[in-house]
């Protein structure tokens, strides 16, 4: 099996001498693959690097110490912890977050904010989830430590078929080939359609070193999109 992760700066921070607003990070131990993405906003008044690489790291944290079904109260926690120790501002953490745990196979997968996911699996069928805010206000996980906003997305699938979104995804996926994660940025990735830029980048050769990363520059190549962008990525081998 593989994981791997890669982020890189769009074309329009890199012009304005901004630093990229996006991150990912992975980790593979005994316990499980891990991949995580953050997307820090770009209209806020705080630092939307830093909340990013923070958030991520939470989240990372979460989906390591604690089970599946206590990953988001334990990623608030985190949260919480940070803007009471003062390592960070509320503006700070205005970020997108999502990532992905697999353990035996199975993967348990969650996403705040916009952002796509996708699943192979070995049979050849495919689900690409996309994930996007109403009034492009997408529902960041600090906003949650207040109470529920009351914000609304949509979950559009590759097949049409759409579904009505308020709070945080979590997405069980058993047993696939292939499962990656990516930030809004992957939405301009290809000029046609999202699910040809997911082909491209899951499209390995091998998963030798940094796979995810090799595909992503080839991806990237002539098109550098606009927006920052986050993939992490994970390759189940032995099916």
């Amino acid at each position: 099996m593989g994981v791997d992760s890669y982020f890189a700066i769009g074309s329009a921070h890199a012009l304005a001498a901004e630093p990229c607003q996006d991150y990912a990070t992975h980790e593979s131990s005994t316990s499980g693959c891990y991949g995580v993405v953050a997307d820090g906003c770009s209209n806020s008044a705080g630092r939307p690097d830093i909340g990013a690489r923070l958030v991520a790291m939470a989240m990372l944290r979460a989906m390591q110490q604690v089970a599946v079904e206590e990953v988001e109260s334990q990623l608030l926690a985190s949260l919480r912890a940070t803007l009471s120790q003062g390592y960070a501002s509320h503006a700070d953490l205005l970020t997108t977050v999502g990532g992905f745990v697999e353990r035996n196979g199975e993967v348990d997968a969650w996403l705040w904010g916009d952002g796509v996911l996708y699943a192979e699996y070995p049979d050849g069928s495919k689900v690409l989830k996309v994930v996007q805010w109403d009034g492009n206000i997408p529902l960041y996980p600090v906003y949650l430590l207040e109470g529920h906003p009351g914000l609304t997305g949509m979950i559009e699938s590759h097949d049409g078929e759409t579904q009505a979104l308020s709070g945080g995804l979590h997405w069980k996926a058993a047993k696939p080939r292939k499962f990656l994660i990516a930030t809004d940025g992957m939405l301009q990735l290809d000029h046609t359609r999202v699910v040809e830029a997911v082909s491209q980048l899951t499209a390995y050769k091998t998963l030798a070193g940094s796979f995810l990363k090799r595909r992503a520059l080839r991806a990237l190549k002539g098109m550098p999109p606009a927006d920052d962008i986050a993939v992490a990525a994970y390759h189940e081998t032995d099916r």
